[in-house]
């Protein structure tokens, strides 16, 4: 059996490192980018089963991201899970409207509890 990709855009290194790690020890292929760019370039390149973005980035804004991943027929399919500190409701109502398969604010989970979410959404 292939392992399930997920790609993960997100420039807090912290975070970013303990999904892949995590998300590693679980039997997933996990990459990890810091840009969003970085991020748009590898979905055009390789196929991935999950996607995980963050909304604050240093170059590209998470939603603009989103927009274009699901604007895009080769990459529209990938759910899409975004992890972000923007906590508010007008901005989780904006990233499921965007086509986010969840937003999950930082501040209101647990790193365990986001590798259980993301498992569910690859199993």
């Amino acid at each position: 059996m292939t392992k399930k990709r997920v790609l993960i855009i997100e420039d807090e290194v912290a975070l970013l490192y303990a999904l892949q790690s995590k998300l590693s020890i679980e039997g997933f292929e996990a990459e990890a980018v810091s840009t969003g760019k970085e991020g748009l370039k590898l979905l055009q390149e390789k196929k991935y089963d999950l996607l995980i973005l963050d909304i604050i980035l240093p170059d590209t804004d998470g939603f603009e991201i989103l927009k274009q991943v699901k604007e895009n027929p080769k990459t529209k399919a990938i759910p899409c899970v975004i992890i972000s500190n923007l906590a508010e409701k007008d901005n989780i109502e904006r990233g499921i409207s965007l086509g986010a398969k969840d937003y999950l604010p930082k501040s209101q989970y647990h790193l365990s509890e986001i590798i259980d979410k993301i498992k569910s959404f690859l199993e």
